[in-house]
């Protein structure tokens, strides 16, 4: 999605084939500090269904990076305007793709104080049935 212009375009990243042990249950830990790459891991996570998100609502940012070479050899790298987002829809013509970024972060499943975020009594209740 360009921030910029509105334009959405899609890179989707879906998990299949890869061996699964149902016995396994999967959570992802999350905080303020879960930000850019962190984010779009936390994005991804959640879209594919792969388990639980805990902590404290992520700290956003997920603009790619652009690299810039001046013509003087100047080299640098600065945020652009695409962004992840989670795709909402089926892609049909009556339910088609929404996207909501997720530059603000993402809300975690189960929400955990700060002061209670590594304390595994209070992770462990997350797979309580």
């Amino acid at each position: 999605m360009d921030a910029g212009t509105g334009s959405a375009s899609t890179g989707y990243v879906q998990i299949t084939g890869v061996p699964y042990d149902s016995s396994l249950t999967w959570g992802l830990l999350v905080s303020k500090v879960s930000f850019s790459a962190a984010n779009s891991m936390t994005t991804i996570f959640s879209e594919n269904n792969l388990g639980t998100i805990i902590g404290i609502h992520t700290g956003g940012g997920t603009a790619s990076i652009t690299p810039v070479l001046l013509p003087s050899g100047t080299a640098f790298t600065m945020s652009s305007n695409s962004l992840s987002a989670f795709r909402l829809g089926t892609g049909t013509e009556q339910d088609p793709y929404v996207y909501e970024p997720n530059e603000l972060g993402v809300e975690p499943d189960i929400i955990v104080s700060i002061n209670m975020l590594y304390d595994e009594a209070t992770l462990l209740t997350a797979f309580q049935d």
